[in-house]
């Protein structure tokens, strides 16, 4: 997910994504005559570093929860109201390299610029939280030691209670007309939580045809981080909210008229970890990808709707809430994927009933489900032929595409340290989400993944993820 098209872009990239500050002074009324045409802005994924701790410790699911205090102390949570973009002519797409690996490591972060100067900050790629936060020096209470220096809001940059993305995070019920800050509190799914103040500031990126953008940007000054996020040394500076909220940086962007409110990812199976995500709808591939729906729910995640699961050609009975259809989850937030209570333990029935010589080894951390063989294990080539894909279905087929998002063994297993066999599918009891899937990294490597907010559609489809490619002319889906 790495690669700009072109020798100027590619020259582009390579100045922008180093950690010294690029020269994006004085580019103001160059953005401003760009910004009628169609860009294209990239980022990379990177991989993070082994840190040597058992694999559960980076399981996180970062499905967040806002809460907010209306002044009597009282906590809500409070829906965004996901803004349209302007019109397509007006429409730019960001491309952004991705780097990190689902093990040993479990999370995948990507590289923006905030300030005047700008300064480098790296973000965890997280389709299931609405707000970007970078830790601050506001000054920070709880912060981990992350690659950078703490952002240091400056005071007019404190955005105040009147502003309207103050009062979508907050609710128009909790407005407080005295207060002089906007203040916010997210706690996820793993039981970590982030609390600061809103902040607006210059967001510079880079388009792939070597233009360059300054963008009016409003995110989390985060200066009181717990749980897992306070784990030091981070690799990461905070959390790049994807969601449908109107606060993400999408629908942000959709809003300003730069992008279309589309983004999508691409995270490869390289071991070495990394891929690319994109801003806008340049590089959504005209045809040839699957489609599902994204259903309307209580929050900003993006939902769909399974009608069945299978293990190979073995159905799992599902009993979801609307009746033999799940309800699925695609969150690039969280390392693993989870899965209802009855589809996990139907799937390690399955699992032992072909192989009754795998034995669990509750001695081993990495994962929650690890079995030890009678025949040595060193490399995931030495068992995933014993194994399955494991397919969700979302309907029949669309003329000659299946409605099908398959998980490969190569995705859902991993080989320990002790030479065990570790399932990288969780209960999704665990995280109180018992009967719905969450589609998280290991699931989606390997797929060009679309989320497309103003038709309310998810898309994928099979690529290795190295070289990002514009489409034109063909629509979007079939």
């Amino acid at each position: 997910m790495v690669l700009v098209l072109g020798a100027l872009a590619g020259a582009a990239y390579y100045s922008f994504y180093s950690d010294v500050a690029v020269q994006f002074l004085g580019v103001e009324e160059e953005a401003k005559k760009e910004r009628n045409e169609t860009k294209s802005f990239l980022l990379p994924l990177y991989p993070k570093a082994r840190q040597g701790r058992a694999l559960r410790e980076f399981g996180d699911v970062k499905l967040a929860a806002r809460r907010v205090d209306d002044g009597s102390g009282r906590k809500s949570r409070n829906k965004l109201e996901v803004k349209k973009a302007a019109a397509a002519g007006t429409n730019s797409t960001s491309l952004l390299p991705i780097k990190g690996n689902v093990f040993p490591d479990g999370q995948y972060y990507t590289s923006i610029f905030v300030g005047n100067p700008p300064r480098p900050y790296f973000l965890d790629v997280d389709t299931g939280s609405d707000l970007t936060w970078i830790q601050c020096d506001a000054p920070c209470t709880n912060c981990a030691k992350g690659p950078h220096p703490l952002y240091k809001p400056a005071k007019e940059k404190i955005v105040p209670p009147k502003d309207l993305l103050c009062q979508e995070l907050q609710g128009n019920q909790n407005y407080c007309e005295t207060c002089k800050q906007c203040d916010y509190e997210i706690e996820y799914a793993d039981r970590s939580s982030s609390m600061g103040v809103l902040a607006r500031d210059d967001m510079h990126l880079i388009t792939t045809n070597g233009g360059r953008e300054k963008l009016d940007f409003v995110f989390g000054c985060a200066y009181d981080q717990q749980g897992q996020l306070l784990a030091s040394p981070a690799k990461t500076d905070g959390i790049l909210g994807l969601s449908s909220a109107g606060i993400s940086l999408p629908s942000q962007l959709a809003s300003q008229g730069i992008i279309s409110n589309v983004f999508g990812h691409c995270i490869t199976r390289d071991p070495n970890g990394g891929g690319y995500m994109f801003l806008g709808d340049d590089y959504v591939p005209r045809w040839g990808m699957t489609l599902a729906s994204v259903r309307s729910g209580p929050d900003n995640l993006y939902h769909t709707e399974a009608q069945k699961v299978n293990y190979g050609d073995q159905q799992i009975s599902v009993r979801g809430a609307s009746g033999n259809s799940v309800q699925v989850i695609f969150d690039s937030g969280s390392s693993y994927t989870y899965l209802p209570d009855e589809i996990y333990k139907n799937l390690i029935a399955a699992i032992k009933y072909a192989y009754p010589n795998f034995i669990q080894d509750t001695s081993d951390r990495t994962l929650p489900l690890c079995w030890t063989t009678d025949f040595p294990v060193r490399y995931l080539e030495d068992v995933k032929q014993l194994f399955k894909p494991l397919n969700v279905h979302f309907g029949k087929r669309l003329f000659f595409i299946p409605r099908t998002f398959t998980i490969l063994p190569d995705d859902y297993l991993f080989i320990s340290d002790k030479g065990n066999i570790c399932l990288g599918f969780l209960n999704g009891m665990e995280i109180d989400h018992g009967s719905t899937i969450i589609v998280g990294d290991n699931a989606l490597r390997g797929k060009l993944v679309v989320y497309d907010n103003q038709q309310r559609q998810i898309g994928w489809t099979n690529s290795d993820c190295t070289k990002p490619q514009t489409q034109k002319g063909f629509p979007f889906f079939l």
